[in-house]
């Protein structure tokens, strides 16, 4: 047993795991066993650290790309707007101080009075139109 350690040398506590170190079986630990079993340990602390730099990328990739798609969605919000609301809640079109404007079809302001554009249509003659204004009343059920 020369250049061997017997397990008996070692705690009863420490027997179970040394014997897994023991590769020829024959109850005793040589140097070629203690330096592989080293190598084992020196391989499997690589192992652990490249995956631990792995997922540190991994997240860091997984964090920028988040804030991309969150740029992303923020900036097509931002280009695709036509209106913003300035100081004192007027609708604007953006870019400019021009109060957004809406059509409708049934309804019509001429000279600051709330007209019918069907009435507007069958009295009309040479663009001159008579403005008849719509009566607002309080309704009734």
């Amino acid at each position: 047993m020369n250049g061997q350690i017997p397990f008996d040398a070692f705690p009863s506590s420490a027997q179970q795991q040394l014997k897994m170190l023991d590769t020829n079986g024959d109850g005793a630990l040589d140097t070629d066993e203690i330096l592989a079993g080293l190598a084992t340990l020196k391989r499997e602390q690589y192992k652990s650290k490249m995956y631990r730099n792995f997922l540190i990328a991994l997240g860091a990739l997984s964090l920028i790309m988040l804030a991309s798609v969150f740029g992303l969605t923020y900036s097509v919000i931002q280009i695709t707007k036509e209106s913003e609301v300035k100081a004192g809640g007027v609708l604007t079109v953006r870019g400019t101080s021009e109060p957004v404007r809406v059509a409708s079809t049934e309804f019509d302001v001429r000279n600051g009075t709330l007209t019918s554009r069907t009435m507007l249509n069958m009295s009309c003659s040479n663009g001159t139109c008579p403005a008849s204004p719509i009566m607002t009343a309080q309704s009734t059920s």
